[in-house]
């Protein structure tokens, strides 16, 4: 009887409570997505680690379009290398990373030191992952006071061009190509002649 009397406050009893059960269920659920996500980086930096137990520092995560990734600098004498890894880069191959070297300029007076892109390589394109070695790269060389990053565009590269240039200069560097456009150089000037100067 007493059902029958209060089934329409029952009923909004029951909805309430099956709301709040509903909405704890999602939020553990993910809880529990953020739970597995972490201990994937933590695997993930533990191989890091193991891999490249000498000189390997996590410098950040970057998240690309994809997923979330660390990024992992080494440094060794005038080397200098940037690379990601995570879910879709595990391993210490195909890997996407920049490699440089630090130069200082001998012949000028006031002995700059700048740095030579080597390489990049990345076989994942349109997904970040260039702007994110180069960000890290670009700020290596401002901590470093370089005056710039400088590199060459390999003829083996010509059929990119077109792509390599765009890139580069969304990056704020100077893309010239030799007159057939079979080579060329880059460069980011990161401070001007006078800067530094005291």
């Amino acid at each position: 009887m007493l059902k029958w009397l209060f089934r329409k406050q029952i009923s909004q009893i029951t909805e309430y409570y099956d709301s709040k059960i509903e909405k704890a269920n999602l939020e553990l659920a993910t809880e529990r997505d953020k739970a597995q996500r972490y201990s994937d980086l933590i695997g993930i930096a533990y191989r890091v680690f193991m891999l490249h137990s000498k000189g390997a520092e996590i410098v950040g995560i970057e998240k690309n379009k994809r997923e979330d990734l660390f990024v992992v600098r080494i440094v060794r004498e005038s080397m200098i290398e940037f690379f990601l890894t995570g879910n879709s880069y595990p391993g210490i191959t195909n890997r996407p990373r920049i490699y440089g070297m630090i130069y200082k300029d001998l012949m000028s007076s006031v002995r700059q030191t700048y740095i030579k892109i080597e390489d990049i390589q990345n076989e994942d394109n349109d997904i970040g992952n260039g702007s994110i070695l180069l960000k890290y790269l670009i700020r290596e060389a401002q901590l470093r006071d370089a005056h710039s990053i400088i590199g060459k565009l390999s003829p083996v590269d010509a059929e990119h061009f077109d792509r390599s240039e765009h890139f580069y200069k969304k990056h704020e560097f100077e893309v010239v190509f030799d007159e057939k456009r079979t080579s060329g150089s880059i460069e980011r000037i990161l401070k001007k002649e006078n800067e530094g100067e005291g």
